[in-house]
């Protein structure tokens, strides 16, 4: 079994996008849901639930790969807990879990990060945190959130942590801007770098979709406000004597809604838009980034550019908010 690649995020930066396609490529066998049992046994580790040496297996998500198939491990859990998550642990020692356990079995394999800009990733991850259940703001989710988006963001720690089990020089990161521009130049550097092909048709065809949509601030405001009406009454509210805990009801309820506000059919963003100035705002725009988290975050990004020109994209991923 040969592993080619390792895709370990980041999250809300095209990983979606990315697995879809390698999903459907002859000659790929993408593993995803089977790096859950991997991921569960760092989050134990990071939260000080269990002590080992890291053992998990490997499940192949769709049965053993055909010989030729070219292996890739995909996962944007991988750099880290963050989505879905209500405790986060110890960043470091769940990284180090995760590098360290896969360098086992994948030691000579190629690893690759995918950036999206700070600030538009900040928004991106308060409105899939929004979609999750969270009822805060955007500020308020930055102030409460903030210390742990920073160190999250520090890819300078995040590349030195996988260094150590693979080498700096079997570690790619990429702008996933360049995906949305050029996905051609993406894939054929995805290829120099590890000898994963996509089929030129393929990435002439890619359409330019988004996976897994931020909400539109109607419906995202609306989806906060509902958020907040259920925290209040699972806080508040009174459970029949012998009713069954409603919280699985609530997450399915949570799920069909927000998939419905993703899609945002016609007839639902006519209603949502029609009371939307009843609902607070989430004031998730740009111009309630907060600077010092940004700062913090562009400053460890540009230690990590160094020299390099990062495909193009440094000044855009450096600029500050007034220059954006």
């Amino acid at each position: 079994m040969e592993i080619k690649l390792i895709h370990i995020g980041f999250p809300k930066a095209a990983s979606t996008v990315l697995q879809s396609l390698w999903n459907i490529t002859p000659g790929i066998c993408l593993v995803q849901h089977g790096l859950i049992s991997l991921i569960d046994v760092a989050d134990k580790y990071a939260n000080g639930l269990v002590s080992g040496d890291g053992r998990f297996l490997i499940d192949f998500d769709h049965g053993p790969p055909v010989e030729g198939d070219k292996i890739i491990l995909s996962s944007e859990a991988l750099c880290g807990p963050l989505l879905g998550k209500e405790k986060f642990g110890d960043l470091a020692k769940f990284r180090d879990t995760i590098a360290s356990s896969l360098a086992r079995v994948a030691g000579e394999t190629k690893i690759m990060v995918v950036l999206r800009q700070p600030e538009l990733w900040l928004l991106s991850v308060y409105n899939q945190f929004v979609k999750m259940g969270i009822p805060s703001t955007f500020p308020e989710f930055q102030q409460i959130m903030g210390s742990y988006l920073a160190d999250f963001f520090d890819v300078v720690n995040l590349v030195d942590v996988w260094a150590k089990y693979f080498g700096r020089d079997n570690i790619l990161v990429l702008p996933s801007k360049m995906l949305r521009d050029d996905s051609g130049a993406f894939f054929a550097e995805v290829e120099r770098f590890s000898g994963v092909p996509v089929p030129q048709d393929q990435v002439e065809d890619l359409p330019v979709v988004v996976q897994n949509k931020s909400l539109k601030p109607p419906a995202l405001a609306f989806m906060r406000e509902v958020n907040e009406w259920v925290h209040f009454f699972v806080q508040n509210g009174v459970l029949p004597q012998g009713q069954p805990d409603p919280s699985e009801s609530i997450h399915v309820v949570r799920n069909f809604m927000r998939y419905s506000l993703q899609l945002f059919p016609e007839r639902l963003e006519r209603r949502i838009c029609s009371v939307a100035e009843k609902f607070s705002s989430c004031n998730a725009e740009n111009r309630f980034v907060d600077r010092d988290l940004l700062a913090g975050i562009k400053n460890g990004l540009q230690t990590f550019f160094g020299d390099s020109d990062f495909y193009g994209y440094r000044e855009r991923y450096l600029a500050s908010m007034e220059e954006l």
